[in-house]
């Protein structure tokens, strides 16, 4: 059985839900146009997230604003990136941090340490997710790459 789903970047091709022979557990597997894959063990019909690869976005390097984090900037390239934590600011917060991404903040300081590994990321986001912003830190409290995060919706 096929689904297709989208997110911003491309149209996933959604194969089986398949059992490894090796582990006897159940891995649901995506492939998107551009051929990256990634894959989600499944326990009881359930998605393990916490066991999902890496995902990929477009990060744009030192970006003033959120306006700059296009496919069309020559500064920008696609990279795997894992969400090691999630971020929630007021309105305003978020959006002083939108229009400015090169000012340094206390928030990426107190947790620029959660990465660790390369492509570990921050989730900068509101309480209405309206934008959601990965950020890869740089010295402590500066922005050193930034994309958005890829929305996925599933099509009927």
């Amino acid at each position: 059985m096929f689904w297709k789903i989208t997110d911003s970047n491309g149209i996933y091709s959604v194969a089986v839900i398949s059992r490894e022979f090796t582990t006897g557990k159940s891995v649901l597997f995506l492939q998107r146009g551009d051929g990256f894959r990634t894959s989600f063990e499944m326990t009881e019909g359930r998605l393990n997230s916490n066991t999902a690869m890496k995902e990929k976005a477009f990060f744009v390097f030192r970006p003033r604003s959120v306006e700059e984090l296009t496919f069309e900037n020559p500064n920008g390239k696609m990279r795997e990136y894992r969400i090691v934590k999630s971020i929630c600011l007021s309105q305003i917060d978020h959006q002083n941090f939108a229009t400015d991404l090169l000012a340094d903040r206390q928030f990426i300081e107190d947790n620029a340490a959660l990465c660790v590994e390369q492509g570990d990321c921050l989730l900068v986001t509101n309480r209405r997710r309206e934008l959601e912003l990965l950020i890869i830190p740089w010295r402590g409290c500066f922005v050193k790459y930034a994309a958005l995060r890829p929305t996925i919706t599933l099509l009927t």
